[in-house]
């Protein structure tokens, strides 16, 4: 069986359950997609940064980036020396200060990162105006988790630790990035996504994907016809990266 036939079989077998999947625009062995208001980016298996113009994807010229994240307070990249970069009239300015391995930008006008120890706030007013000259204010979140990844929504961040434990704080408030009520939600996931929407979705251990409405406590698998790496969520699509490279875009 060819590649294609054998893609195509795949894709068949997606559209089996309640999520319809089909085959996003080509892109070369995806290794992380962000979606927030309207716009779709993504990191090839080249390590260059994309983002989605209709059909086609357009090279933003970045090489060696490591995570890419937009929303409210812009567009931000992580490159492979856990700098923290920011979009500015075309360009990516490096934000000095704190090193990261991830961050997330689709919070309620706050941004949130971590450098794999502790998770960092940047409030609002300290993210939406940066431009390249000094440096950005960061908070602690908290001290008692070492979180990998962290992923801000509707309704509050979630966090995953090096253990795969996934925790949530209901609130997180915007202008001074105070943190209220952090709680041990569930174990097993390698990364969690917290929608502007208010859905919450998660990849386990095994790249099976889980959907929850319910502040992550029952968690709902959606079927995947193979292993996911990464996914985001907005406006109704589910982009989900598998294992292999391969991007697909879903509805419900």
């Amino acid at each position: 069986m060819g590649a294609v036939a054998f893609i195509v079989l795949l894709l068949q077998v997606c559209i089996s359950h309640a999520w319809k999947c089909s085959e996003a625009p080509a892109l070369y062995k995806v290794q992380q997609v962000d979606a927030d208001l309207g716009k779709v980016l993504a990191v090839s298996g080249n390590r260059y940064a994309y983002y989605l113009n209709g059909l086609r994807w357009n090279n933003l010229h970045l090489y060696n980036v490591k995570h890419i994240t937009t929303g409210t307070t812009g567009t931000w990249m992580v490159d492979s020396k856990n700098g923290l970069n920011k979009l500015v009239g075309g360009t990516f300015v490096k934000a000095p200060g704190l090193s990261v391995i991830q961050a997330h930008a689709g919070g309620k006008d706050f941004l949130v990162a971590t450098n794999g120890k502790r998770g960092y706030c940047c409030r609002t007013s300290s993210a939406t105006t940066y431009k390249g000259v000094g440096s950005l204010s960061w908070t602690a979140l908290s001290v008692s988790y070492q979180f990998k990844q962290f992923s801000c929504g509707r309704f509050g961040c979630w966090g995953v630790d090096i253990k795969g434990r996934v925790y949530h704080a209901q609130s997180i408030t915007a202008a001074n990035c105070k943190s209220v009520g952090w709680r041990y939600i569930s174990a097993g996931m390698k990364m969690v996504e917290a929608s502007s929407d208010g859905l919450v979705f998660g990849i386990n251990n095994a790249g099976e994907v889980f959907l929850s409405r319910t502040y992550g406590v029952g968690w709902y698998k959606i079927p995947m016809c193979m292993p996911m790496r990464d996914l985001s969520y907005n406006l109704g699509k589910l982009w989900v990266a598998s294992v292999s490279g391969l991007l697909m875009v879903c509805t419900h």
